[in-house]
């Protein structure tokens, strides 16, 4: 497979989920994850597979003191990445080609990580190995920012989420019949709450406290 042209298209599509899926301002998750992120001097915001930086580009600017870091295993989507932080000039993000399984990153530096449209494409075991490194890296007091699909009840949303569930891998449908608290108390998380966008939801998270 021809991986550049391969993570071309792949980057094209994600950057169009803002104009079809996510282009209601008032219900984007975009929008709603940005809202999450705390108004703090020197915050240290991190996003796990990051692809086109698209969250770390919205949040750099509307946080400008906070220091944001895109973690991508692809170097094609990350030079995709740099393209578009360079033409939004942001200059506070940090992007590096590293594996979200292992990011060589400091032990609890983050106080907010992020993980986008991830966990569904992950079996048990690799979101485990995954989560693991995030619980490393989070502060005791951070949080995680979960966002992941969601189908609507409403038909018309139905119909426009039919082309993501065919596209999705087959680990999406054993994701989506999970119990999400429970999911989440294995992978050593405490789900506090949940905010519901179009098409997706908002998973937000905090460390166990160990007995």
């Amino acid at each position: 497979m021809n991986t550049v042209w391969f993570y071309k298209m792949i980057g094209k599509a994600y950057d169009l989920l803002d104009v079809t899926y996510f282009r209601n301002a008032n219900r984007s998750p975009r929008v709603a994850v940005l809202n999450l992120i705390p108004k703090e001097k020197e915050l240290k915001v991190l996003e796990l597979c990051t692809g086109t930086a698209t969250n770390c580009i919205k949040i750099a600017k509307a946080r400008p003191d906070a220091i944001i870091i895109g973690v991508d295993r692809s170097k094609e989507m990350l030079s995709i990445a740099n393209r578009k932080i360079k033409k939004e000039r942001v200059s506070n993000i940090r992007l590096k080609r590293r594996e979200a399984s292992n990011t060589n990153l400091p032990d609890k530096s983050f106080d907010v990580i992020i993980l986008s449209l991830v966990l569904h494409e992950c079996t048990n075991k690799e979101a485990k190995v995954i989560m693991k490194e995030a619980s490393r890296l989070l502060k005791d007091t951070g949080k995680i920012l979960v966002t992941e699909w969601e189908e609507s009840k409403e038909p018309s949303k139905r119909a426009m989420f039919y082309p993501i569930k065919k596209l999705e891998p087959k680990e999406y449908y054993e994701f989506s019949k999970q119990d999400m608290k429970k999911y989440m108390k294995e992978m050593g998380f405490e789900l506090r709450y949940t905010k519901h966008c179009d098409y997706t939801k908002i998973m937000v998270l905090k460390k166990l406290k160990k007995e």
